[in-house]
């Protein structure tokens, strides 16, 4: 058996040089191909390469040296220190499956990073950490993404969102009537798909609006029919980044707004720690308060984030927002009796 395991490596040593050598293959595509890292890629060729430099000395014994061409490469492990899954660097494997969901559902399978990958890029970036670390993290987390998505999106119609990804990848119009959860009305509408986002466990489709002429995003879940026209559409290079101005959370709104709220107190130590990224403008006064700016659409998503904050939050803008907020308020304090 050991001699079968050795034998093998010795084929494995062979094809990395044939493969470099004569077939210019790279290094991270070899590595790829026999499921090694790149590392011991490296050093089986640099030390051929050495090697092969001293077979032309005429006064070295080239018969010792071919030898040495085909022993495995010896590491030195004294230097290794105990490599630990960090929540930084489970927050950066997270970011690379997050952008694997966005091109699964593009159709962009070629471009999806497998844990080897992943792997190889966190250590690009100078972290230290295994293979092994790394593959048994990005299969727990599929578990639990794929566990996450059945609960909330259990009733998909599959013709729906295989007549979706078709207007997709042949940027085809699509005739689509939906269900608003925001307004609970039913419209009929032209919309240009532009990809498929899954945020917090629910798909949308984002897109073109024909009907609001503006980019939206629909849950896929209240699609309720679809067919395909005969129009098509060219998709805007820069269209992400606008339609992420109109959205706060879950849900997208009609109307733009231009939101300025003060945080003081532990509602500012809050915001500033843990939701900055929420704001287009974050400014941190003199007395120790917030102001927040943000231009967004006026949802659902946000009153429940501004009621959350109770009297550490005041509203400055827009004078609407405000009446909306107190004319809430003063309905619990009457269903509570206060």
């Amino acid at each position: 058996m050991e001699g079968t395991e050795e034998m093998i490596k010795q084929l494995a040593k062979l094809d990395i040089l044939r493969w470099y050598f004569n077939e210019g293959r790279p290094i991270k595509e070899i590595a790829r191909e026999l499921k090694i890292s790149k590392n011991t890629v490296k050093k089986y060729i640099k030390k051929f390469d050495d090697k092969r430099k001293e077979l032309l000395d005429p006064d070295v014994d080239s018969s010792k040296i071919i030898e040495t061409m085909l022993e495995k490469p010896k590491y030195n492990s004294s230097n290794h220190t105990k490599r630990v899954l960090t929540d930084e660097i489970t927050n950066k494997i997270d970011e690379f499956l997050k952008e694997n969901v966005f091109k699964i559902e593009n159709r962009l399978e070629k471009q999806i990073l497998k844990a080897i990958d992943i792997h190889e890029e966190l250590e690009a970036q100078g972290y230290k950490i295994s293979y092994t670390t790394v593959a048994q993290y990005v299969a727990k987390q599929r578990i639990k993404k794929k566990e996450s998505y059945i609960g909330l999106e259990r009733y998909l119609d599959e013709e729906i969102i295989s007549t979706v990804r078709k207007g997709i990848e042949l940027h085809t119009i699509l005739l689509i009537k939906y269900h608003s959860f925001t307004t609970d009305e039913e419209t009929e509408r032209e919309f240009d798909p532009y990809i498929i986002e899954i945020y917090e466990g629910c798909y949308y489709l984002i897109g073109y609006c024909h009907l609001r002429e503006s980019i939206r995003d629909l849950r896929i879940s209240g699609i309720k029919q679809v067919r395909l026209m005969e129009e098509t559409f060219e998709r805007p290079k820069r269209f992400y980044e606008n339609y992420k101005k109109g959205r706060f959370g879950k849900l997208g709104g009609e109307k733009m707004i231009e939101l300025i709220l003060r945080f003081s107190g532990e509602g500012a130590r809050y915001v500033l720690e843990y939701e900055s990224a929420k704001a287009d403008t974050l400014i941190e006064e003199d007395d120790g308060t917030i102001t927040f700016q943000r231009t967004t659409t006026m949802t659902l998503d946000i009153i429940k984030w501004v009621l959350c904050f109770g009297e550490n939050i005041t509203i400055i803008e827009p004078e609407v927002f405000r009446e909306t907020i107190v004319r809430r308020t003063k309905g619990m304090m009457e269903k509570h009796k206060v």
